[in-house]
């Protein structure tokens, strides 16, 4: 909270980067979180969290988007 008054105040200055880094074993091959029918994939399961920090602080500029495909419209990993 303290963080995001800073800089929202103006207090931090200009945001120019907003870097969140999450990580975790990958699931076993079977789990739902890459299942393409329940919108699975890295960016809904852990990246939501980051995406969210950002927004939280600004209204960024979406500058690259690049992704890895584990299974066709399933995402293994993401940078934003």
């Amino acid at each position: 909270q303290r963080a995001l008054s800073l800089a929202v105040d103006g207090t931090l200055g200009d945001l120019t980067r907003v870097e969140a880094r999450m990580g975790m074993p990958a699931p076993q091959s079977d789990d739902p979180r890459w299942s393409l029918d329940l919108a699975g994939g890295a960016l809904m399961d852990l990246g939501c969290y980051g995406l969210h920090i950002m927004r939280r602080f600004g209204n960024p500029t979406v500058v690259s988007a690049t992704a890895t495909q584990r299974t066709p419209g399933v995402d293994e990993s993401c940078d934003v």
